[in-house]
This record gives structure tokens, sequence and C-alpha cells, in this order.
């Protein structure tokens, strides 16, 4: 029994060792999603659907400038539910 768990635990420690080498050596040429400009055609958009028969809608950020009717609204379109917010607050 003590054989089976000390394999079993090299085992584990062996493929969690060998992941974190393959992720290390991966390129990152490209931008990060999150640190792409932001402009009023930029949106994020959240779903979260927990086990059950209730459908929820998205939850979607849009940035729009300071002083627009639209500024801390979350009105229910049809894409989710659309906040908007300020270009800071997006970025």
């Amino acid at each position: 029994m003590l054989l089976k768990n000390l394999t079993y635990g090299a085992f584990v420690v062996l493929i969690t060792l060998s992941s974190g080498e393959m992720l290390a050596s991966q390129k990152r040429d490209l931008p990060s999603v999150l640190n792409s400009p932001v402009d009023k055609n930029t949106a994020v958009r959240f779903f979260y659907q927990p086990a059950g028969d209730y459908f929820h809608a998205p939850l979607v950020f849009r940035p729009v400038e300071e002083g627009d009717p639209l500024l801390n609204t979350a009105p229910m379109r049809e894409e989710g539910r659309t906040a908007y917010i300020s270009f800071s607050e997006m970025q």
C-alpha cells in the first residue's frame, strides 16, 4: 500500500513539473487581451450558467464618454444586461 501511494505521489509530481515546463516554453508574442486598448467598440461579456433550467443573461460592460446619458446605467438588451461604464473603469 505504501509503495502504491509513493508511486502515485511521484507520478503527480512528475506531471506537475512537466506541465510547468511546457507552459514556460510557450511563446508570448501576442499582446494580452487584458492589456488591449479600450475604445467605443470595446465590450466585455461574462456568462454565468449554474446547474438548473433557469437562463442567466450575460453581463456586458461597454465604455461610454463622461457625460453620456447611458453612463452608470444597465439596461437589458438583446446581448444581455449591458452596464455602461467610463473608459477609465473599463481600462
